[in-house]
């Protein structure tokens, strides 16, 4: 009987440490994939309470769902709760993918997309995998009927949001400053060591070495595979791919057509290399005012053309420039 309880007691924690690792992918890829809407929807903020709206939804949808199927034998639920975590390890990198590459197809090249194009757009990326976190969240609270046992998955699933949510903001996005494709692929390989020590505690020595040279295969392919320049050059056809980074404010890419140098900014064109109209109106006019000027103050644009048209006034003495995103 004492060995009964000890395997029940050791079910237990397994399953808390599901619900912990489901908060931590799900909150995790939340973020990436609400900075990969935005640079898509070309920085329209109002479009975060739709993406986060329709991920409740379909997470809910996920949750009700589960009560239309018969799940009642044990290894029946361990191998569905082991494919939706493999599930929701890999489809989170397609579905930034998706995200980008099929934007031009469904709008056009650019142009922004409309409201209608917004809400088909987001369903069909976000579907399959708010359901498989909701339908997953409900599978791991079946395995208990005690209300104090639910309460302490919530709890644990709780505890993993915030986890997910701290490591990708604060270390991903804000330390590093990685680009969205390489955090989430650093998430999938976490959730993959995870299912390997599971499987390996468990004696399940061949499901252990097949998770092994999944993850072995998975890391070769991330490093040989730049997704995001791929992505990129999806979603800016016509155009070298000379650099694409991202900051805490967004994506920057930089693109070359011909002898222009392109920069942009979540999508949106900011300027080119090759531009002598704008900088002249952007210095020229303020001048016109205040012709003799000596202390200048350029919020944002292109450096080079700008100071160039600035100096040509000998009042100058001193040029201070500013520009939100610290990669430009």
């Amino acid at each position: 009987m004492s060995i009964k309880m000890a395997d029940v007691n050791v079910t237990n924690r397994r399953l808390f440490v599901n619900a912990f690792f489901l908060g931590f992918i799900t909150l995790g890829v939340q973020i990436i994939l609400l900075r990969e809407f935005l640079m898509v929807y070309s920085n329209n903020e109002l479009v975060v309470g739709l993406i986060l709206a329709l991920w409740m939804i379909f997470t809910s949808a996920g949750t009700i769902s589960f009560k239309f199927f018969n799940l009642n034998r044990i290894k029946v639920k361990q191998l569905l709760l082991k494919i939706l975590f493999l599930f929701l390890s890999f489809y989170p990198i397609l579905s930034a993918f998706l995200v980008e590459t099929l934007k031009n197809s469904i709008s056009g090249i650019g142009t922004m997309m409309s409201l209608q194009e917004i809400v088909i757009y987001s369903v069909f990326i976000l579907f399959p995998l708010c359901v498989s976190g909701g339908f997953l969240f409900a599978l791991i609270n079946s395995f208990y009927t005690q209300k104090a046992q639910v309460e302490k998955i919530y709890s644990f699933e709780a505890l993993g949001s915030m986890t997910g949510g701290a490591l990708v903001s604060l270390f991903f996005i804000w330390k590093l400053q990685i680009n969205n494709f390489n955090s989430l692929e650093y998430l999938s390989l976490i959730i993959l060591i995870y299912l390997l020590i599971i499987e390996y505690r468990n004696f399940k020595y061949k499901s252990a070495s097949l998770l092994f040279f999944l993850y072995l295969l998975v890391s070769a392919g991330f490093f040989h595979y730049d997704l995001n320049k791929i992505a990129k050059e999806k979603l800016f056809p016509g155009q070298k791919i000379l650099e694409t980074k991202e900051s805490f404010q967004g994506n920057i890419t930089v693109t070359k057509t011909g002898n222009q140098i392109n920069f942009f900014e979540n999508n949106i064109f900011l300027f080119s290399s090759d531009d002598a109209v704008q900088p002249e109106e952007n210095v020229h006019y303020p001048f016109l005012q205040r012709p003799d000027s000596k202390n200048i103050l350029v919020a944002g644009g292109e450096v080079k053309s700008i100071v160039s048209e600035i100096l040509k006034y000998p009042s100058v003495k001193k040029i201070d420039f500013v520009e939100q995103n610290q990669l430009l």
